[in-house]
């Protein structure tokens, strides 16, 4: 198992999102149940959905890549805003780029997730996911944001061991990978590198 962002997964479980919601949301709310998503599968298997960065932020944990597209940087941006868009505060689905990379046990907790969350606008759902105890440890409380740990995901659900170890293992890679070779810095459709936030 690795641990490596995938465009693909979250380009398309971010649209099957929007799709569920009549193709338009809050990107606030899109970003708490993608957060949501992954959190219950990677304790129930140890399977990402998004391969993502988590960031305690203000307004909850996110999945920070996708966070980044949203606004408009990275180096695929470009291509994220060919399916989703993002207007003011809200995004909406542009063109549907299927599902073929979503596995069925995902667009299954993608449904659970989003009937779980349907009456509970983005401030609420948001509020909800400051109560996780990994949002409580790592956000610095300044209006900054703190990396939350995938391990630390887990082990706060009380996962079984069997999927902490693999997670542990497969972060302690993507951890070694980033040492090795830096963090990459999203950039903007220019191609400069900006100050995430």
């Amino acid at each position: 198992m690795e641990l490596r962002f995938n465009f693909e997964k979250s380009l398309q479980a971010a649209a099957y999102l929007l799709h569920l919601e009549d193709g338009k949301m809050p990107y606030l709310r899109l970003l708490t149940l993608l957060y949501v998503a992954e959190r219950e599968l990677l304790a129930e298997s140890a399977s990402p959905l998004t391969g993502d960065i988590f960031k305690a932020m203000p307004c909850g944990p996110v999945p920070g890549h996708v966070h980044d597209l949203i606004r408009g940087h990275g180096s695929r941006s470009i291509e994220w805003e060919k399916h989703i868009r993002r207007v003011g505060y809200s995004v909406r689905l542009v063109e549907d780029p299927g599902r073929g990379a979503l596995p069925r046990e995902v667009v299954d907790k993608l449904n659970e997730v989003s009937a779980r969350y349907i009456d509970r606008d983005h401030w609420e759902a948001g509020d909800l996911t400051r109560d996780f105890p990994e949002w409580a440890t790592h956000y610095p409380g300044d209006g900054g944001a703190g990396l939350i740990p995938v391990s630390e995901i887990l082990e706060a659900q009380k996962a079984d061991g069997e999927n902490l170890e693999v997670i542990q293992e497969a972060e302690a890679a993507r951890n070694h990978m980033a040492k090795l070779f830096g963090e990459r810095k999203p950039k903007n459709r220019e191609g400069h590198v900006e100050a995430v936030g």
